[in-house]
């Protein structure tokens, strides 16, 4: 069943995204990424912040300690969200920092534990 949007008539709700990743070598062991994703509703539909558009942009920070180690933390703004908490306008937000570990494992290799 095709949902119908505001105006009466059926029709999908499609999002176009365009996508962008800026990346920044601050120095040899810190990196910024810009990542700026633009959202367009088609039709009638509408993103939460009542516009048929909206842009959720996350910031990365990563930090190469050595040639295994490389955390990194990310900051995400995502569309608001109206209907949270009786009425009142809330902005999502996401910090997360994760670590990632790689090895110079060799294809076949079984690393003793």
């Amino acid at each position: 069943m095709i949902p119908s949007i505001f105006n009466g008539n059926p029709a999908r709700n499609d999002t176009h995204e365009i996508a962008n990743y800026w990346n920044f070598k601050l120095s040899d062991e810190l990196n910024y990424t810009f990542e700026p994703h633009y959202f367009i509703r088609v039709n009638d539909f509408n993103s939460k912040n009542g516009k048929s558009h909206h842009w959720e942009i996350t910031n990365k920070f990563s930090y190469k300690i050595d040639t295994h180690w490389m955390p990194y933390l990310e900051l995400q703004w995502l569309d608001r969200w109206n209907d949270y908490n009786k009425g009142a306008v809330s902005y999502p937000r996401r910090t997360a920092v994760y670590l990632l570990s790689h090895t110079n494992k060799k294809p076949g290799q079984v690393l003793a534990g």
